[in-house]
């Protein structure tokens, strides 16, 4: 006899959906009342984060922020931050990580003193999405899940035009 599953047992997944020598693109689910939630550990690389939905973002020793479909989010490789729920579903989100070469040419391509920063190359914990971008970043996470064939170059050319474009 199978087991039956809990609908509204706490649920948390943080994965990575596609791996290339540059970038990295995941996707990250949290409900309210799963242990992670508010800590969910530090930040392992580089990234930036495309919400789904609201939720509260305190990057260590900064003020929280809310971060939605309207306000992507930035993190620095070790970074620790918590979470504070806004929505009764938790925290749904995409992140995209990229290798620290990556971050310090696109924040040096910004502004070069940028790229001798401690703690590393972002130096601001949010930004806005315009609606367009919010709109590709969708429909381009939903080819990557159904297993389109979408080859490297492509899939790293993308990620870092959403950061360039975030960042400027």
């Amino acid at each position: 006899m199978p087991l039956s599953v809990d609908a509204a047992a706490p649920q948390f997944l943080d994965r990575a959906i596609r791996i290339t020598p540059v970038v990295t693109v995941g996707e990250f689910r949290c409900t309210v009342g799963h242990p992670r939630f508010e800590d969910s550990g530090r930040i392992r690389q580089d990234c930036f984060v495309f919400p789904r939905l609201a939720v509260a973002i305190e990057h260590e020793h900064e003020a929280p922020f809310v971060a939605n479909a309207a306000v992507a989010t930035f993190y620095n490789a070790g970074q620790a931050y918590r979470r504070l729920a806004i929505s009764a579903d938790g925290d749904r989100c995409d992140w995209f990580g990229v290798t620290r070469e990556v971050a310090l040419d696109v924040v040096s391509s910004i502004d070069p003193a940028m790229a001798d920063r401690a703690g590393g190359p972002f130096g601001w914990t949010r930004g806005p999405v315009d609606a367009r971008w919010c709109l590709d970043e969708r429909a381009f996470m939903r080819c990557l899940r159904s297993g389109a064939s979408i080859d490297d170059a492509a899939v790293e050319e993308r990620v870092i035009w959403w950061l360039v474009e975030l960042a400027g």
